[in-house]
């Protein structure tokens, strides 16, 4: 069905108004009635109705920012009726369109609340990532394709960081490693790999791992039932990914030797067809992060007990490549107060001792 925009009249106001998103979204979508006096406020902002056919099924706002030059979309939504049907990917193409017949601009962005991951998911899906985060929280993106051209396929973090770490006897998400907690560490890798969107799955200590992760874009994901094993918290963030993801990197909030570079690595070997599964081989042992494609999200769903997509990997082995490494340091994780005692000493850092009740 032709999905296009249409100006908001006389006459169409009213449906305007009455369009409404999914319950759970209320909290972080702007209603229509504010963006509508947003743009008689701010005129360079202009709002449209998405229409599938004959029928109004979102709203857009959309401009150029007079002070930065900077094109910005101020809001997309799709009515809950409609959602799940493509058409805020194809409503937010034709803004992207028209914004495209004004040259000269400082670059598109978009922001957005981290617990709206459906917005992350469409955006990602037309080449926006993130450059930082405002004040409040949110998320700023910039689309790094041009307009028409094909944007990357989207690939996923899942950063692990639920569990209780009942050998450590504190949170070891929470270990400082080099001046910033763990978690923290293994979510700047992510990010710096170039994956997006970043989702790091929570359980224990959820409101101190949340703080440490302030002021990074990512998503949390939490999962109630961290207790019952690393499956669970694997389960939780495949769940989450949303339709445009075609592979996800799974890392462990606990490996500090895992680099930016690793994950590039990774990645290239699933760009280049290599398998449906890539892993490290780090001085001939297999290790993590694994970056999975979207065809075997449906095993890790599947997956039980606490461990992990071990399984999924011996399944069949033809379909998993390996990367291989010379380091070993990247196979170390922190599971006892001894562990992070040597590992630090061993890198150098200047963690400070944990302090275990």
């Amino acid at each position: 069905m032709h999905v296009h925009l249409e100006p908001i009249t006389a006459q169409t106001i009213g449906d305007c108004l009455l369009l409404r998103v999914a319950p759970h979204q209320k909290h972080f979508v702007a209603s229509n009635t504010v963006s509508l006096i947003q743009s008689l406020v701010e005129p360079a902002f202009v709002p449209r109705a998405i229409y599938a056919g004959d029928r109004m099924v979102g709203f857009v706002m959309y401009g150029r920012d007079p002070a930065s030059g900077q094109d910005w979309i101020v809001r997309l939504m799709i009515d809950a009726r409609y959602q799940g049907r493509g058409y805020g990917h194809a409503g937010l193409l034709a803004a992207l369109d028209a914004l495209a017949q004004q040259p000269g601009g400082n670059g598109t962005f978009v922001s957005y609340r981290p617990e709206d991951l459906a917005a992350a998911f469409t955006y990602a899906g037309v080449g926006f990532r993130p450059t930082s985060t405002l004040p409040d929280g949110e998320i700023v993106a910039e689309r790094t394709v041009a307009n028409g051209a094909p944007a990357a396929p989207v690939v996923a973090g899942i950063v692990l960081a639920a569990g209780a770490a009942s050998r450590m006897g504190q949170p070891k998400q929470l270990l400082d490693w080099d001046g910033q907690p763990l978690v923290r560490a293994a979510a700047a890798t992510a990010l710096a790999a170039g994956l997006f969107p970043v989702l790091v799955v929570v359980g224990h200590a959820r409101g101190a791992v949340a703080e440490a992760l302030a002021g990074l874009p990512v998503h949390l994901v939490v999962n109630e039932a961290y207790a019952q094993g690393q499956s669970t918290s694997l389960r939780a963030g495949i769940a989450a990914l949303g339709h445009s993801v075609a592979a996800a990197v799974v890392l462990l909030g606990d490996q500090p030797f895992v680099t930016p570079a690793i994950v590039e690595r990774l990645l290239a070997a699933w760009q280049n067809g290599d398998g449906a599964i890539v892993a490290p081989v780090y001085a001939g042992q297999r290790g993590n992060p694994v970056l999975f494609a979207r065809t075997i999200f449906p095993e890790l769903l599947a997956v039980q007990g606490d461990q992990g997509a071990r399984s999924v990997l011996a399944a069949n082995r033809e379909r998993v490549a390996l990367v291989p490494f010379d380091d070993a340091r990247p196979l170390a994780d922190i599971d006892t107060p001894e562990e992070y005692a040597r590992l630090r000493q061993s890198a150098g850092s200047s963690a400070q001792s944990p302090e275990v009740g």
